[in-house]
């Protein structure tokens, strides 16, 4: 798999790991996703003003990253694993599904990777949970409330609607396993 990296700013990590573990993880979502319409991935990091991180799809086969966090550190595994899943994202839905089924995916394959071991993965898992059911208007927020009411990249954006995505999104993937038998599953 070909990753071309491009990065703007000082970082203190190793570009070479960067590209290495985000090579790894095209690999794990070739195995499970399919063959993407691209064969190479260009990867930007610019460093943001303030702490914050926020990733996009860039084309065909581009994702991008406005990150910053203390001591210059790259973006999570989570987080490339994120981006990355939307390079095979074909269908049209709600945000709330695309991006919390796709965070759910994204930890699989981080997974499948080795980039999270079963520990890190079953915390990242526990993690969404209790972060959603903390979550203060949990209850009392629907989908179409929350895309309404909620600031645009507040709490809820990132707490809400993706946790509750990926707790669906966990949730779909188990039930096509035990209902066939680990024949079919979210992939």
């Amino acid at each position: 798999v070909e990753v071309e990296l491009g990065v703007h700013g000082e970082w203190n990590f190793d570009p070479e790991a960067l590209v290495g573990d985000l090579g790894r993880l095209a690999c794990a979502a070739r195995i499970r996703l399919g063959e993407p319409d691209v064969d190479h991935y260009t990867v930007s990091l610019v460093q943001a003003r303030f702490p914050m991180t926020s990733g996009n799809r860039n084309g065909p086969h581009a994702i991008a990253f406005v990150h910053s966090v203390p001591g210059g550190e790259p973006p999570s595994t989570r987080l490339l694993a994120h981006e990355l899943v939307h390079l095979w994202q074909r269908f049209d839905a709600q945000t709330w599904f695309q991006e919390g089924v796709n965070d759910y995916m994204a930890l699989r394959l981080a997974r499948e990777a080795d980039l999270l071991d079963d520990v890190h993965y079953a915390e990242h898992l526990a993690s969404i949970d209790s972060v959603y059911r903390a979550h203060p208007r949990r209850a009392a927020w629907s989908f179409a409330d929350e895309a309404a009411s909620a600031p645009p990249y507040g709490p809820s954006d990132e707490y809400l609607a993706y946790r509750k995505g990926a707790i669906v999104g966990l949730g779909l993937d188990r039930e096509l396993r035990l209902r066939s038998g680990g024949r079919v599953d979210l992939a």
